[in-house]
């Protein structure tokens, strides 16, 4: 019998793609702008999907952002 984080090990390895595979696949799903093929983003949609940092510059992508109200923020500023 295989221990299970054996058996779990093994089927992630086996079942997710690899990270350059994956970003090509996810690549549309970071901005409508991205899926809409813009001709403004093409060029930083090729740089995400290749996501390769030796031969092209670093991307950072900041998702879930989320709006809050500016009281809350000042109340937090003050605590």
């Amino acid at each position: 019998m295989i221990p299970l984080e054996t058996a779990v090990l093994h089927m992630v390895v086996e079942s997710l793609p690899s990270p350059e595979e994956a970003q090509k696949v996810k690549v549309n799903k970071l901005s409508i702008e991205f899926a809409r093929n813009n001709k403004q983003y093409v060029d930083l949609k090729r740089q995400i999907a290749l996501c390769n940092q030796n031969t092209e510059p670093i991307v950072v992508f900041v998702t879930k952002m989320q709006p809050f109200s500016s009281r809350i923020y000042d109340m937090a500023i003050r605590a």
